[in-house]
């Protein structure tokens, strides 16, 4: 018995141009709503998060948190490994730090030449890389 599968294309919602990896995440479900939500960084330094309630997406922030540069990764850290609800950015040589909420809390510039194209958080360390670049904050 042969069986096939049949796949369709479906979009969920549109974005301004992505064009680095590690730009989108999911943030782990609440206790309350037992429902994920997406985090997504795109090439005009903004960040939104998007809940999806019966298919369709429901904007919790949008925030602009790099002024001219685009969005190069995209991690969530926290200090509890069970409750990692802090969305990390970076963007040429700066990290911010915003809440599930929005609300921005931590922003940090640092003393690279080059720009972070991958973060990495684990209690309150967080691992930089460039093309060349390593290091721990």
């Amino acid at each position: 018995m042969d069986q096939q599968l049949l796949l369709e294309r479906s979009d969920l919602l549109q974005l301004s141009p992505i064009s680095h990896r590690d730009t989108l995440q999911l943030l782990a479900p609440s206790q309350k709503s037992n429902r994920q939500k997406i985090v997504v960084g795109d090439d005009t330094g903004t960040i939104y998060c998007y809940d999806f309630k019966k298919g369709e997406p429901i904007c919790v922030f949008e925030t602009k948190a790099f002024e001219t540069e685009p969005v190069t990764c995209i991690t969530i850290g926290g200090d509890n490994p069970l409750k990692r609800d802090k969305i990390f950015a970076s963007a040429g040589q700066q990290i911010v730090g915003i809440s599930k909420k929005g609300k921005n809390f931590f922003t940090m510039s640092s003393s690279l030449t080059e720009a972070i194209q991958t973060i990495h958080t684990e209690d309150t360390w967080i691992w930089t890389s460039c093309e060349y670049i390593c290091n721990v904050y």
